[in-house]
């Protein structure tokens, strides 16, 4: 919650984002309209289901490791398993 409370405050300080015309959408996010949300006050809890609602991983959720031969070109690429699941 501070990080995003920040970037609430920058995004609204007049020497800031507001010199270029920035301001923030300020409608209630869709599945976050039961939690407090007006012009002066965004409740913890709307910050929360704001989060859970629209952030993800960068990374891969699953099947990371290398599948391959076990050289290719006389080098080991660092597979962990064959073309063959061995």
């Amino acid at each position: 919650m501070v990080g995003m409370r920040a970037a609430i405050k920058f995004a609204e300080e007049p020497t800031s984002m507001k010199k270029i015309g920035s301001r923030l959408y300020r409608v209630p996010f869709p599945g976050c309209e039961s939690h407090e949300f007006t012009f002066d006050s965004i409740s913890d809890e709307y910050l929360e289901c704001l989060a859970r609602h629209t952030t993800f991983t960068m990374f891969r959720y699953c099947s990371t490791a290398p599948i391959g031969p076990i050289s290719v070109s006389g080098k080991n690429n660092e597979t962990v398993v064959d073309g063959d699941f061995r």
